[in-house]
């Protein structure tokens, strides 16, 4: 049987002025929505899986800054199969503290290799696009490794980070960051991150999040980034 989901995201930030302009890496929003597993079912001798892989996020968020906010719109398409997953996604949000308004995005990640055993090693290559409209444009390329350890999931990052300011020069440099996952149940999910400091963003920075499932196809995210900063984010999955 055929299953489609949407995931729809109300995202509510209250904010502090950041020095560095990107905020925490966030690795909470790259990982999936938990969903029970659907066992296969067997029709005249062939397995069919009953479990659609493909899920369409839809996230609306709005961001809190000194008086200000930056509505934001994303949406994502994830392949969910068990050796190569892989996601896309495009965003737009509004900067009405900007004389330069708009802000565009888009992100893809692919899991190049899915080892074996009880550790579930696996590699993914994932580059993200960020461009707020004639102000300046960034690019961000890395590799992220990671193991679990039952509950517990740990990853490596390691890639390289590019902004081009309009009319500027080009900086960029090595970006490393840690994370580090924890599934307290199928529905609770505590993520932390670490980023080094580099000369693009002029500063460390890290950043948690924790998911919590409250039924009925609900979940809650909070949010806690440098700077002050704090997250409210809000899911629903949606199937048919």
């Amino acid at each position: 049987m055929t299953k489609h989901v949407l995931v729809a995201c109300l995202i509510l930030v209250s904010a502090a002025p950041l020095v560095a302009q990107r905020g925490g890496l966030d690795r909470l929003a790259a990982k999936p929505v938990f969903r029970p597993h659907v066992p296969v079912q067997t029709i005249t001798g062939t397995t069919e899986a009953t479990e659609n892989p493909d899920t369409i996020n839809l996230q609306v968020q709005d961001t809190y800054d000194d008086g200000e906010n930056t509505p934001k719109g994303t949406i994502g398409f994830r392949h969910d199969v068990a050796d190569h997953p892989w996601f896309l996604a495009a965003s737009y949000a509004y900067d009405s503290n900007s004389s330069h308004k708009d802000k565009v995005g888009a992100a893809a990640n692919y899991q190049l290799w899915t080892g074996k055993g009880k550790n579930a090693p696996y590699l993914q290559l994932e580059t993200d696009y960020a461009s707020h409209v004639g102000v300046a444009q960034e690019v961000t390329a890395y590799f992220d490794g990671g193991i679990s350890l039952g509950s517990l999931s740990l990853d490596a990052i390691a890639g390289i980070i590019a902004d081009k300011p309009n009319g500027g020069s080009k900086t960029s440099d090595f970006y490393p960051s840690l994370s580090a996952s924890y599934s307290f149940s199928t529905g609770q999910l505590l993520v932390l991150d670490y980023s080094f400091k580099n000369n693009v963003d002029g500063e460390s920075s890290y950043d948690a999040g924790l998911r919590q499932s409250i039924g009925h196809g609900f979940s809650v995210e909070l949010l806690a980034e440098k700077h002050s900063v704090f997250g409210l984010r809000l899911r629903k999955e949606l199937t048919r």
